[in-house]
């Protein structure tokens, strides 16, 4: 009896541990992902910005 508690703590241990890896993962990969939404938005503000100067002209 001991040895399959023992078993199964290993095992929650592991998936625990596991689990906070991948979502670290995914923080990380979700992080990466707004920073290039966000170049890519102040991007096309500025492309925005020059096309309103030249129509203005």
């Amino acid at each position: 009896m001991y040895k399959i508690h023992w078993v199964f703590k290993e095992d929650m241990n592991y998936l625990r541990e596991e689990m906070s890896r991948r979502m670290q993962i995914y923080s990380n990969e979700m992080e990466s992902l707004r920073e290039e939404m966000n170049q890519t938005m102040d991007r096309y503000a500025g492309h925005m910005e020059d096309l309103r100067e030249e129509m203005e002209m």
